[in-house]
């Protein structure tokens, strides 16, 4: 049952809102993934160049002190933001950080693969013992949250950029999250000043730029499908505005919430997770 209630608690905390930590985390996205490992991680690489038809690696990571050792990390939820008419999103490994604890059970919930409509959605929760480890399940330190497989489509650059970010402790509480600072990837052109074929790195963003909680986390809207990835206090899916044929349905979350945590069912309970429908 506890299980249960840490996965309801990750979909309330996202649809409402929640009393977010003190403490907060850092997550940056890393266009290389190559130095990194689920508990480790390597130099920052903000922008990157690749070819037409290239797939790689983007990780989101959360540097070093990542998650307080008090808390632990039990669930996510994120949104990712990019062009759909240069890059899509291919794949997403949830077997990382949250899945490096003794009894860690992972159960990964995200958007159909590839995914080409300019916003994916994933989230994971943990079903293992909920105490932080060694104790549990709940993993502490710095790694990678989550690895995303990027293919170029076409030539250009996007912004790549995460908002909506829900981390959940051991005791199914969110945890702050610092703003988290947009990558930008070119296909098939070198990044602004690249000329070795070595892109640029990029540094994590300072703990002083000021923490916001995952749910007032607001990229800037200047994506070129037009999405607008804002997101205001109480959604769990960024506000979808500008993008013809984009619809977000919410009614009847409530409901369904409280049956599903009164029946035990994890089906029911999923159901709060609100749909996003992108007309053909």
């Amino acid at each position: 049952m506890s299980a249960l209630l840490l996965f309801a608690a990750v979909i309330v905390a996202g649809v409402f809102g929640g009393r977010a930590a003190a403490s907060s985390v850092q997550l940056v996205i890393d266009l290389d993934a190559s130095g990194n490992g689920p508990r480790s991680v390597q130099e920052i690489n903000g922008c990157r160049s690749i070819a037409v038809g290239e797939s790689i690696e983007v990780d989101l990571v959360l540097p070093a002190p990542g998650v307080p050792a008090h808390a632990g990390l039990s669930a996510y939820q994120f949104a990712f933001f990019y062009d759909p008419e240069l890059v899509w999103v291919t794949a997403d490994s949830a077997d990382m950080l949250m899945d490096q604890a003794p009894g860690s059970q992972i159960i990964p919930l995200s958007d159909p693969k590839p995914d080409r409509n300019g916003i994916y959605i994933s989230w994971a929760v943990d079903f293992g013992p909920t105490e932080v480890e060694p104790a549990g399940a709940s993993e502490k330190g710095p790694g990678v949250l989550s690895r995303l497989t990027i293919t170029a489509q076409k030539t250009g650059s996007t912004e790549l950029q995460v908002s909506d970010i829900q981390l959940i402790d051991s005791t199914s509480n969110p945890l702050a999250v610092a703003k988290v600072q947009p990558a930008t990837l070119w296909v098939g052109q070198p990044c602004p000043g690249e000329s070795d074929g070595e892109a640029p790195q990029a540094t994590p963003t300072p703990h002083g730029s000021g923490p916001t909680t995952a749910a007032g986390a607001t990229p800037p809207p200047n994506l070129s499908n037009s999405v607008d990835p804002s997101s205001s206090a109480g959604e769990s899916l960024p506000q979808v505005g500008g993008a013809p044929g984009v619809h977000k349905d919410e009614s009847g979350l409530l409901f369904l919430g409280l049956i599903g945590l009164l029946s035990g069912s994890i089906l029911v309970a999923a159901a709060l997770y609100p749909k996003i429908w992108f007309s053909e």
